[in-house]
Order: structure tokens, then sequence, then C-alpha cells
């Protein structure tokens, strides 16, 4: 145990050792005009839950910190000349080049951010990021406006086949779909999928999931979706 307590404190020797030596020098392994992605973050003060569930849609993160202290691959890579010798290639291979800001996936990740949050029920969200530049770093952040949650108020099934339809309703209690949850997408795609195993068990072997289809009505100044489910037999 005394030897793990040590060998923490000589790893993160090490790490200031190398972030140190190398603060002054990532800027030579950027590319002309270049930054470094320092830092990202995502904020939204209507809603923070919804923040957790947006990070993992980010398309570039910055340098992965050791202990979630320093960047000590970043620092290593850093120390490396552009000569190639073998302490120079030994630098790279155990390091890690820094990971240079591109504005294009950072509006990408808007997109991507937004289309979540669609899927969640957030119909009206937007994402618009914010990039501070400073001494060759660059630091973005993700302003979320989520909206109103959009809420499933009624369901209502449409089948021309009165014997589909029967078995549709007859298995109501076991829906994905219930009233008051989220307008989520995943959600309802998943009821899909089981209304689809539903009536292939009920002999209907050829019914796919793409015969289910749903048209949602929304009020303009209301956040309800009266749902309507449509099964083409």
């Amino acid at each position: 145990e005394i030897m793990n307590v040590n060998k923490s404190k000589y790893v993160v020797l090490i790490g200031m050792i190398a972030l140190a030596l190398s603060s002054c020098s990532v800027s030579r392994h950027l590319p002309e005009n270049g930054y470094l992605l320092d830092e990202v973050k995502v904020v939204c003060e209507e809603d923070s839950k919804v923040v957790s569930s947006l990070k993992s849609k980010i398309r570039q993160q910055p340098n992965i910190r050791t202990f979630g202290l320093f960047r000590l691959p970043l620092g290593l890579y850093s120390l490396s000349g552009k000569r190639d010798h073998f302490i120079n290639r030994m630098l790279r291979n155990i390091g890690e080049a820094p990971r240079v800001y591109n504005d294009t996936l950072t509006y990408k990740s808007c997109e991507v951010m937004e289309q979540a949050l669609v899927n969640q029920g957030y119909l009206k969200a937007e994402v618009s990021p914010k990039t501070a530049y400073k001494k060759h770093k660059a630091k973005v952040k993700y302003f979320v406006h989520s909206g109103r949650l959009y809420r499933i108020a009624s369901v209502h099934y449409v089948c021309r086949d009165t014997v589909v339809l029967g078995h549709i309703l007859a298995d109501t209690m076991n829906s994905l779909v219930k009233v008051d949850m989220p307008f989520d997408a995943n959600m309802l795609n998943d009821e899909r999928t089981r209304l689809a195993s539903l009536l292939q068990s009920k002999g209907y072997y050829g019914f796919k999931k793409d015969y289910i289809t749903y048209l949602a009505d929304t009020s303009r100044n209301s956040s309800d979706v009266a749902l309507s489910v449509r099964v083409r037999s």
C-alpha cells in the first residue's frame, strides 16, 4: 500500500515536470494559426439534467488528463523535437498529439446535440457555441436552450384490419407509450419493435415494424402531443 502511494507520487511528479517543460513547446506542434483545444463545457440554465446526456455527443474533446489534473501524454509528446530519431519517436509513441481545435466539428457537435434533445422530447431545442482564444489555446462553451419538454397527452390507434387492431388494443397494458411520458423518439421506436413482435406472435409472421408509423399533433401554445399510432396491415 505504501508502495502504491509512493508510485502515485512519482507519477504525479513526472507529470508535473513534463507539463512544466512542455508548456512552452506545445505551440510548435500546432499548425500555423492553429489552437490547442484546451477546454469544453456544456451549459444549460433551464434544465441541468440534460447536460450529462449531451457530453458524449461532442465531436471533439481536449487531450486526456492524467488523474484529472494534468495532460501527461500531451506533455510527453510536446517534449519531442521535429528530428526523426529514437527519443523523439519514443516520446510521440507514448505521448498524445495536441488536439487542434476544429470549428467544423464544433458546429457539427451543435447539430448532434440538438437532434439528441429533439429525440428526447425537447422539440424546439437550440445549441450555440462560443469559442474563446488565448495564447494558442481555444476554450469552447456550448450554450443549450432546451425549451419545453413535450409530453404525450393522448394515444389513438388507427388500423383498417379490426382483428389486428383488436390484438393491439388488448395488449395496451404492456405498451411502452404512456400518457404523460416525454415524446421520446427512442421509446417510440422501441414500441414499434414491440408491436411487430406481438403481431408476429399472433400469426402475422411477415409483419414488420416499418408498417407502424406515428402522427404527432402539437398545439401552438402547448407542449402536449396528441399521438396517432397508424398500423398498416
